[in-house]
Parts: structure tokens; C-alpha cells; sequence
């Protein structure tokens, strides 16, 4: 994710980008074998799509929208590898009142730079599950 997320930051400094928040991975699906998921920036305005050289996929970076509605959501104190018992306990509240996930699967927000701060004990991320209604 760190490749792609200088990628990201790359072209959106390249093309004068505004963030307008921390970046983000939304996750369309996940199993044990394979994750489906984007990563991102918040931005003031959009800005042009482009596709890397070379690749004759879609574009590697573009515009894209999470949908408004409601959210569960929590932040998360510590290493990365601690984000599946958040996420569980996350995911147990919405069914403990429930609620129905929605249709996007989750995303993340990335309150902490791991760049600036060394100390993983210390990062902060954000998690949102989206609620069906």
C-alpha cells in the first residue's frame, strides 16, 4: 500500500491537488486469499484521471465518491496488524444493535503518518462500516 499510495500523492502534487483529509483505503471485498480494495486521498476538487505509462488498464489514479449515509465507526490505537480485532469488534456492535451492513464492505482512514511517527503503539487509524438505512 505504501507504493501506491506514493503513487497517489505523486500525481495528485503533479496535477495541483488539494488533500481535504487523511488517506484512505476503501475495501470492496476481502477473503483469505485475496483483498479488492482502493486507496486514496480526500480531495477539495477532483482532478484529471490518469493512467500510468505503460498501462493499458483504466487509470491508476481516479476520481472516485463514498457514498453518503449512515456509518459505524471507531478509532483504532496501535499497529496495523491489531486492525482485524478492531474490525471484529466493530463489525459485532453492528449486529449487537441491529444493524445491517451496507452494501460498500468498509474503508479506513490513516489518522497517523507511520513516517512521521516511528512508534506503531502510537498510530491511529479510523474505521467506517457503512449501515444499510
Amino acid at each position: 500500500m505504501g507504493e501506491a499510495f506514493g503513487r497517489v500523492f505523486s500525481h495528485v502534487g503533479q496535477v495541483g491537488g488539494i488533500p481535504a483529509g487523511p488517506p484512505l483505503a476503501v475495501y470492496h471485498s476481502f477473503d483469505e486469499d485475496s483483498v479488492d480494495l482502493e486507496i486514496g486521498v480526500p480531495l477539495v476538487a477532483p482532478i484529471d484521471d490518469e493512467p500510468w505509462p505503460g498501462d493499458p488498464a483504466p487509470p491508476s489514479v481516479h476520481n472516485a465518491e463514498l457514498p453518503g449515509g449512515t456509518v459505524a465507526t471507531t478509532i483504532h490505537v496501535g499497529p496495523y496488524d491489531g486492525l482485524e480485532t478492531a474490525w471484529a469488534a466493530i463489525m459485532g456492535w453492528v449486529q449487537e444493535h441491529g444493524h445491517e451492513p451496507g452494501e460498500l464492505v468498509c474503508w479506513e482512514t490513516y489518522l497517523t503518518d507511520p513516517e512521521s511517527e516511528k512508534d506503531p503503539a502510537r498510530w491511529q487509524t479510523q474505521l467506517f462500516a457503512p449501515l444499510k438505512g
